[in-house]
C-alpha cells in the first residue's frame, strides 16, 4: 500500500514538473503596441461590447449583439450545464454567432459565470 502511494506520489510529481516545464515564458513587450496599426479595432470592440446603435434594417456582421445579450442568453439557456452547439444563436450568419458566443463564453469563464469543459468536438458549458 505504502509503495503504491509513493508510486502515486511520485507520478504527480513529474506530471507537475511536467507542466511547470512546459507553460510560456512571460511575454515581453520591448516597446507600447499602438493600437491604432490595428485598422478597426477600437470600434470593433465597441460594437461587441455594445457601444453602438444599429443603423440599418438588414442584418450585417456590425449589428451583432452586444457581450451583455450574449451573456444574458447564453444565463437563460443552461439551466445547470448545456453543449455549446446546443445553444440557439442569436444572429443568422452563424459563423458570426458563433465565434461572438465562444468569445462570450471565454470572457464568463474568466469571471466565473460559467464552466468550459471540452468533450470531444464540443464544450460542456456549466454552472458553478
Amino acid at each position: 500500500m505504502r509503495r503504491s502511494r509513493e508510486k502515486e506520489q511520485h507520478h504527480q510529481a513529474v506530471l507537475r514538473e511536467m507542466l511547470r516545464l512546459s507553460r510560456s515564458h512571460a511575454l515581453v513587450l520591448l516597446e507600447e503596441i499602438d493600437l491604432e496599426t490595428l485598422p478597426n479595432l477600437t470600434e470593433d470592440l465597441d460594437y461587441f461590447v455594445g457601444c453602438h446603435e444599429a443603423a440599418s434594417e438588414q442584418w450585417s456582421p456590425r449589428d451583432n449583439p452586444s457581450y451583455e445579450q450574449y451573456r444574458r442568453h447564453i444565463i437563460s439557456f443552461i439551466d445547470a450545464t448545456a453543449r455549446f452547439s446546443a445553444i440557439a444563436p442569436l444572429v443568422p450568419e452563424e459563423r458570426w454567432d458563433k465565434v461572438h458566443r465562444f468569445a462570450t463564453l471565454i470572457f464568463m469563464e474568466h469571471h466565473r459565470e460559467v464552466d468550459l469543459y471540452q468533450i470531444d468536438n464540443d464544450i460542456l458549458v456549466s454552472r458553478p
